[in-house]
């Protein structure tokens, strides 16, 4: 069964579309037309009012009135190609619907493929704030290595102690996650941040995240994965984060490139419940899968990833 939202906004149906559906139709699928007699959206942007239809072969003169904006649900992998190929999958609550059909078993394959990950980002709340803004544009070595320098000089209560210390004292410390001076500089904003709460990441928390991550947000130097890192695994609350690898990979199994940050994220926010320790295991897994399989140069002879749309264009 494939169903497809059709609106009224536009004059015709795209004939490599067209020819697609008629296709998909000739091979037994199934397809119901939705067609939007207004474009009636509510708050999170599904249609109120829609009359359905039918689809029995060639689309008559009257239904090439419109065109395919929104893939609404599929299980037919013909019609999910024809959404993502016409990108048409442009608005994001419809974005999650059918993406997310590629994402749910993700989470089993991976980890039936690589096991349970532990605890994947390691030290105490104080010390993974702190490192995951370190972990900026290098490295988890370099980012141990400043980090052992802090902790060094602090010995403990890391946050009170940064907060004291100059800019440029910090930047000594922080010397081998490279940018120093930078990274420097956004450490001192983020504390003074923490410092509003007297470094009580309890208070912090009494809060709701979508406050705690605009807060962040508005820090200087700190964004969206900084921001998503710090809530999910300092303060453990439930936001996925997103980052280089999570990207690539979901670029490659779904064939198709999210335009921005937040849709990447809803999008597994959506698929999945909201649930820190499998956010947690699932990013912790998508990292281990794109450095060891899904790599720049990806091995996908070798992964058993069989969704996949890259892998599949590959063969």
């Amino acid at each position: 069964m494939c169903m497809l939202i059709f609106s009224n906004k536009a004059t015709s149906l795209p004939y490599g579309l067209q020819k697609k559906l008629e296709i998909a139709h000739a091979l037994g699928t199934t397809i119901k037309l939705v067609l939007l007699d207004e474009l009636a959206e509510s708050e999170k942007g599904i249609p109120r009012r829609v009359t359905e239809e039918n689809y029995k072969g060639n689309i008559s003169s009257e239904k090439r009135r419109f065109t395919l904006r929104f893939l609404f649900f599929a299980t037919e992998e013909m019609c999910y190609n024809c959404c993502l190929e016409d990108n048409m999958c442009n608005h994001p609550d419809i974005t999650r619907r059918v993406c997310g059909m590629k994402l749910e078993n993700l989470y089993e394959i991976l980890r039936e493929i690589h096991g349970p990950q532990g605890k994947w980002w390691p030290g105490t709340p104080e010390e993974i704030i702190v490192s995951a803004v370190l972990t900026q544009n290098t490295n988890w070595k370099n980012v141990e290595k400043a980090l052992e320098n802090i902790k060094e000089y602090c010995k403990k209560d890391i946050l009170h102690c940064l907060a004291k210390m100059s800019t440029e004292e910090i930047s000594f410390l922080i010397k081998p996650a490279g940018f120093f001076n930078v990274k420097a500089q956004r450490l001192k904003n983020l504390l003074t941040w923490l410092k509003s709460y007297n470094f009580d990441l309890e208070k912090i928390k009494t809060k709701s995240i979508e406050e705690i991550r605009d807060e962040l947000l508005s820090v200087k130097g700190i964004g969206k994965e900084t921001a998503d890192s710090i809530i999910l695994y300092a303060l453990e609350l439930p936001v996925f984060v997103v980052d280089a690898y999570t990207k690539r990979l979901l670029d490659r199994l779904l064939g198709i490139k999210l335009k921005e940050y937040d849709e990447y994220r809803l999008l597994f926010e959506k698929t999945y419940p909201r649930d820190v320790a499998l956010y947690q295991e699932f990013h912790g897994l998508i990292v281990e899968h794109a450095k060891a399989l899904c790599r720049t140069n990806p091995l996908c002879a070798t992964c058993p990833v069989e969704s996949c749309k890259y892998k599949n264009t590959k063969k």
